[in-house]
């Protein structure tokens, strides 16, 4: 079991220098078999959800607490050109929290392969939300969380200029950085424990820093009953942009416009499900064989001397964790959807054809737009709400369109031949009356 030293572990120092930016490398997360604890403080929820209990008073004889730990597997080293970047993903149930609960977890680094320094954050249950702060400066970090979701609790350590052991924390909700420390210089915090006492550091130079590595993550004084969850993941979003059915495709945009609609869904029941487990997302078409007499008249009334013909219901279906069913109705803008024309009678001469979706959506029949492929065999529309379609064409008498040029030069022609004809006659008459 791996311990945390009092003494080290609450009196720390730092040295705030300047400031970083807020893109923050992904980092090792871990399965719920790589945490190690004692009776009941770790239990696996699934193949990636861990649950950690213990309290505080799971303190040792020798002023030590002990927690649900975990060895890092990155085998990073604080010289490598991304330094070393350790992070969690842990659940925060906000409202399922007790008022004034907290829970301790704490990132180490190695000095030749043994206990060397740490990070402590602690959480705590502040009326309607949670303050994730560092565990001995409130300041420089302060992300306040009030909504149920994942956050990743991330450290990321790294060389600076003139051996400097340098750290930044960091809180993330689906990969944003929410809130950050101030860069902090460490080696005043430095210990070697190689000889099994913790010795400060006293001169930190070249040796010192090309020994520190990665050590472990663990978590302490989880004040709250059930304990925590932490996911070895975060949730994912796939989108199946293959149409479910033969006579639809689906434009690349897609993609990126189902995710965003996803997450801007206005269902409660399926916000709350998207938060702690993955979905799918696939387009499903279904035709239509025997539309209602009712939807029948609504279509065809909708476009002037159209035939419809087609019908066919589109839906967009979220899978969470491949069982539960949602759909999705409406997008956040429209996505391009090309639709495969069946076999109609040819236009005839002297005619055009001109296609349309037709759309029934929540009761209201819509027409829009659609092109023609260049094959004639396919027709394009976009469109942001998904329920029942159908394909209509409208022949109009096509209107032949003068050429102006021919009409000039056939006036000019006929007006030349106008002018000699007068004055032919003209000599003719002349030459009489002589």
């Amino acid at each position: 079991m791996q311990k945390y030293f009092k003494k080290i572990g609450f009196i720390l120092c730092a040295v705030v220098t300047v400031m970083m930016g807020t893109t923050v490398k992904a980092a090792t997360f871990y399965s719920p078999s790589d945490w190690k604890g004692t009776g009941e403080t770790v239990e696996a929820v699934s193949d990636t959800v861990v649950r950690l209990k213990g309290d505080r008073s799971h303190i040792s004889e020798n002023n030590t607490y002990e927690g649900p730990y975990v060895y890092s597997n990155s085998k990073a080293k604080l010289t490598d050109t991304d330094g070393i970047t350790e992070s969690v993903n842990v659940l925060f149930d906000v409202d399922s929290y007790e008022d004034g609960a907290v829970f301790y977890v704490s990132n180490s680094i190695n000095y030749k392969e043994k206990y060397s320094d740490e990070a402590m954050v602690v959480a705590k249950k502040t009326e309607d939300r949670v303050v994730v702060s560092l565990n001995w400066d409130n300041d420089s970090l302060n992300a306040s969380i009030s909504e149920k979701g994942i956050y990743t609790i991330q450290w990321k350590w790294y060389a600076g200029k003139d051996n400097k052991v340098m750290l930044v924390v960091s809180v993330l909700k689906d990969g944003k950085v929410i809130d950050s420390s101030d860069v902090l210089e460490r080696n005043s915090a430095l210990y070697d424990s190689t000889s099994g006492d913790y010795k400060k550091i006293e001169t930190i130079n070249a040796e010192v820093i090309n020994n520190i590595s990665a050590g472990y993550i663990w978590f302490l004084g989880i004040g709250h009953e059930a304990g925590i969850e932490v996911y070895s993941k975060l949730p994912e979003v796939t989108v199946e942009t293959e149409v479910k059915g033969k006579d639809v495709t689906v434009s690349k945009e897609a993609n990126k416009v189902l995710k965003e609609s996803l997450e801007a869904t206005d269902d409660e029941t399926l916000k709350a499900l998207l938060e702690t487990h993955d979905a799918t997302v696939t387009l499903e078409e279904k035709a239509i064989e025997k539309p209602t007499e009712d939807l029948v008249k609504k279509f065809e009334s909708t476009v002037k001397g159209s035939t419809v013909t087609d019908y066919f219901d589109l839906s967009i279906v979220v899978k969470v964790d491949g069982e539960d069913d949602h759909n999705l109705t409406n997008l956040n803008k429209a996505i391009t959807l090309t639709v495969k024309l069946p076999e109609l009678p040819a236009v005839e001469k002297g005619y055009t054809r001109t296609y349309y979706i037709l759309r029934e959506h929540d009761g209201v029949v819509e027409k829009l737009d659609a092109t023609l492929s260049k094959d004639g065999k396919s027709i394009s529309f976009a469109s942001d709400k998904f329920s029942t379609y159908a394909i209509a064409y409208v022949d109009e008498e096509a209107v032949t369109t003068p050429n102006t040029g021919d009409n000039i030069m056939t006036f000019v022609v006929e007006g030349s031949v106008a002018i000699i004809g007068i004055v032919a006659s003209a000599i003719c008459l002349r030459k009489v009356n002589e």
